[in-house]
């Protein structure tokens, strides 16, 4: 009852030839998803890399800052020190050796 089809060698040929233009189809697609899936890497992985060094340039800035912040506070500390003027007669005796009228010199 069944009859085996025999194909004549031209349609096997035409069938061999559509499913490898099917596959060629379906490679040239694969491939062109991934070259774009690599461009995207190579885009947002530059991208990330620009926001971390950005993001490494902003935290050295803020170290700066709070440094200088705090050599600024230390020195209005040192200023408002040397408006006092025991704190000056006291800084004056022991850098430049000053005594008062009365007092002995004394070198350690």
């Amino acid at each position: 009852m069944t009859e085996k089809r025999m194909m004549s060698p031209e349609r096997k040929h035409q069938r061999h030839h559509k499913q490898t233009n099917n596959n060629t189809s379906l490679s040239t697609y694969n491939f062109i998803i991934i070259l774009i899936f690599i461009l995207a890497t190579v885009v947002f992985g530059y991208r990330g890399f620009q926001l971390y060094q950005l993001h490494q340039d902003m935290q050295y800035v803020l170290q700066q800052e709070k440094s200088l912040r705090d050599e600024n506070e230390r020195l209005h500390q040192r200023k408002d020190s040397l408006n006092d003027k025991e704190e000056l007669a006291r800084q004056a005796r022991e850098q430049f050796g000053l005594v008062k009228p009365g007092e002995v010199p004394y070198r350690k």
